[in-house]
C-alpha cells in the first residue's frame, strides 16, 4: 500500500477545513440575511398598521367636513320643504363637487330620510337615532359602516342648524370594500371598535 506523503495530507486537512469554514460562513450569512429580512417585514408591518388609522382618520375627517358643509349651506333649510326631487339634485351637485364621499344623505331631525344621492328609496336607517343622531347632537364622532343596494360605505354625521336650531342631519359616505367594513386584520379591529357598526 503506498504511504500518503505529510504534504498531501495537510492538503486534504487544509481543504476539509477550509470547507468546513466556507459552509459555517454561509450558513451565518444566510442566518443574518434572514434575520434581516424578518426585521425589516417586522418594521414595514409596524408601519402600515401606523398608516391604517392614520389612513382611517384621514377618511373621516374628510367625511365630516364634507357632510358639515352641505349642512351649512344656507339653501338647505329650506330646499328640506320641497320634494325628493329637488333635494336629491342639490345633494348630487355638491357630490359631484365633493372628492371624499361617493353618498350623501339629508334627514330631518326626527332622523327620517329626506334625500338620499343612490336612489330615490326613503327607506329608514336602521337605529338611526343612536347611531346617526344621538353622537352627532352630542359631539361625539357619528360614524359607522353603511350597507345599502348600491355599496358598503363609511359614513360620517352632521348637524345641520340654523339660528342655533337643528333643521336636520348630513351624512357623507366613501366606499369602502367588505372585507375593510367586517375590520380586515387584528390590528384594526381594536381601533374601530368604538364607533365601527354595521348598518
Amino acid at each position: 500500500m503506498p504511504k500518503v506523503s505529510l504534504s498531501w495530507k495537510i492538503v486534504v486537512l487544509v481543504s476539509f477545513l477550509l470547507a468546513a469554514l466556507i459552509t459555517a460562513m454561509l450558513v451565518y450569512v444566510n442566518s443574518q440575511a434572514e434575520s434581516f429580512a424578518n426585521q425589516q417585514m417586522a418594521e414595514e408591518l409596524e408601519l402600515s398598521r401606523g398608516r391604517i388609522p392614520n389612513a382611517e382618520e384621514q377618511r373621516l375627517s374628510g367625511l365630516r367636513l364634507t357632510a358639515g358643509l352641505v349642512a351649512s349651506f344656507p339653501e338647505l333649510k329650506a330646499l328640506l320643504d320641497t320634494d325628493v326631487s329637488t333635494i336629491r339634485d342639490f345633494l348630487i351637485s355638491c357630490q359631484q363637487e365633493s372628492r371624499s364621499s361617493q353618498l350623501l344623505i339629508v334627514l330631518d331631525p326626527f332622523g327620517e330620510i329626506l334625500a338620499r344621492t343612490d336612489g330615490l328609496s326613503l327607506e329608514p336607517l336602521e337605529d338611526v337615532e343612536s347611531r346617526w343622531i344621538e353622537p352627532a347632537l352630542s359631539g361625539l364622532p357619528a360614524a359607522g359602516v353603511h350597507r345599502t343596494a348600491s355599496g358598503i360605505y363609511h359614513a360620517a354625521s352632521m348637524l345641520a342648524t340654523s339660528g342655533g336650531l337643528v333643521f336636520g342631519f348630513v351624512i357623507a359616505a366613501s366606499t369602502i370594500d367588505d372585507t375593510f367594513a367586517r375590520g380586515g386584520s387584528g390590528s384594526l379591529a381594536g381601533t374601530r371598535s368604538s364607533f365601527w357598526t354595521k348598518m
